[in-house]
């Protein structure tokens, strides 16, 4: 399904070697993520979801489709309001 979900014939995020093929999940869980304008996709992934390449790559993509990428994070490196960071994005 890919972030082709989102704009049928214009990106698919498997396509654009985004997520394996395998990882359907995965690349359902961006779609959403994307689609909603979630500020955040909390994940443990970090080989397909939680890293900085594929933060890229899905900023890319989302930025073709008119769409603001949610920040991929891990709970370990999610925003914390005790600690003085901000837990919602800006609008752009």
């Amino acid at each position: 399904m890919g972030l082709g979900y989102l704009a049928p014939g214009r990106c698919n995020g498997i396509d654009d070697r985004l997520i394996p093929d395998t990882k359907l999940g995965d690349a359902l869980q961006m779609a959403v993520s994307a689609a909603h304008e979630m500020d955040y996709l909390l994940t443990w992934n970090y080989a397909h979801l939680a890293n900085p390449i594929a933060q890229g790559r899905l900023e890319a993509i989302c930025r073709s489709l008119k769409l603001r990428a949610p920040l991929l994070v891990s709970p370990e490196t999610i925003p914390q309001v005790r600690l003085g960071q901000a837990i919602r994005r800006r609008r752009s």
